[in-house]
């Protein structure tokens, strides 16, 4: 097991479920330790050891990327990431071969804020299964393992939720569950009308904007509730929510809510990387197909379109407001309507 605040290149890889960075070359293998992160040049006070550099506008010729890359490897860094597509000359292969230092390369549709935040988050992931009972029933099972464990922990009914009021992850819920508990997790997700009815009783707004945990009581139709929103730092991630389930919630219930938000950030923000990142890949295959740049076959992969399928694209435009027609000018069309 690597020492805490360190995480290993091969878990730091499996952790990118996004494929924000692919492997080139490992010559020390994938068992190096990385211990944090460097993004540029940062200098000669700055140590290097054991840290993935994100050569962030250091290359603007194929010399200076080899000569960066040998830096790194002098200087004891872990791994230099470099963009996708650089045009690295044969020989950075050959230094970063020699110097044991592992070469990695940016997706295409990344930016490097992209690279920085996963770098973080697969720290975090890691830091996740060590330290308490809770985190260490969590590591290797994500937030189901989660649930199920915090379950445990309040004695009820256990539900983890995204910023959309998506179901992520549930524990098992009992005969005397409320049926406001089972039409959620069945329809895997927060119905709109409940929605609606927190955002209208401020519990939402107060949800967002406090760090602490939110008791409901019990009212005439549903069981008293704890509920404790997700952060990474100031950002929101999601929420979780505690219901009684036929018995009392534990004393402690609302200390292991606490504890279970700080486990869930890395793999919330994991749940997020995955999202945005399917999402901006097709974007990134769908400008390429219509410039007709790049593997045109990995392209339609991509945006799942059979190779043989022909397709018309049609596009709209917006404009100011033309006089009608015989009052002036003649009235814009858009694009689809001149097809």
């Amino acid at each position: 097991m690597t020492k805490r605040g360190q995480i290993t290149l091969r878990e730091l890889l499996a952790f990118d479920e996004g494929g924000v960075l692919r492997l080139l070359l490992a010559p020390s293998g994938q068992d190096v330790r990385v211990t944090g992160m460097i993004i540029g040049d940062e200098g000669p006070a700055r140590s290097y050891a054991g840290r993935i550099v994100l050569a962030a506008g250091l290359f603007h010729s194929t010399g200076a990327a080899t000569a960066s890359i040998r830096e790194a490897a002098r200087r004891g860094a872990a791994a230099v990431v470099v963009r996708a597509g650089e045009d690295l000359a044969a020989d950075a292969l050959d230094v970063a071969e020699q110097g044991g230092i592992a070469l990695l390369a940016r997706a295409e549709w990344a930016d490097w804020d992209d690279v920085a935040t996963m770098l973080r988050s697969a720290a975090a992931y890691g830091e996740a299964g060590r330290g308490d009972r809770m985190a260490e029933a969590t590591a290797g099972g994500g937030l189901a393992a989660l649930a199920s464990v915090v379950a445990e922990f309040t004695g009820g009914s256990i539900t983890i939720e995204d910023t959309q009021f998506r179901v992520l992850a549930h524990s098992a819920t009992g005969p005397e569950a409320d049926e406001l508990r089972r039409s959620t997790i069945l329809g895997g997700r927060v119905p709109d009308w409940r929605v609606e009815e927190l955002r209208r009783s401020g519990l939402l707004r107060t949800l967002w904007s406090s760090g602490e945990v939110i008791h409901r009581p019990a009212d005439e139709s549903t069981p008293e509730r704890l509920i404790i929103a997700i952060r990474s730092g100031r950002e929101m991630l999601g929420s979780i929510w505690a219901a009684a389930d036929g018995r009392s919630l534990t004393p402690n219930a609302a200390s292991a809510l606490s504890r279970a938000a700080e486990v869930a950030v890395p793999y919330l923000v994991q749940h997020r990387l995955r999202e945005s990142g399917a999402r901006r890949r097709e974007e990134h295959a769908l400008r390429g197909l219509l410039a007709g740049e790049g593997d045109l076959s990995t392209l339609g992969q991509t945006l799942g379109l059979p190779l043989d399928l022909r397709c018309a694209v049609v596009l709209a435009e917006t404009g100011p407001v033309a006089p009608a027609p015989g009052e002036g000018a003649p009235a814009r069309r858009s694009a689809a309507e001149r097809v």
